[in-house]
């Protein structure tokens, strides 16, 4: 899901196929401090389903 406006609204994110799909445990996120508008992801997914 996706906010640009503080998230008084939310838009889902579907474009992206590097997300993994399945079952995905812990999720860690962080904003670029030379970039706020950058923000990467961790995402922990099941073995054969993760990307490198």
């Amino acid at each position: 899901m996706k906010s640009t406006e503080g998230g008084a609204t939310w838009r889902e994110l579907t474009a992206n196929p590097g997300l993994p799909k399945g079952v995905l445990g812990k999720i860690g996120l962080a904003v670029s401090p030379a970039n706020p508008r950058r923000v990467w992801a961790q995402i922990e997914a099941e073995l054969e389903k993760r990307g490198w």
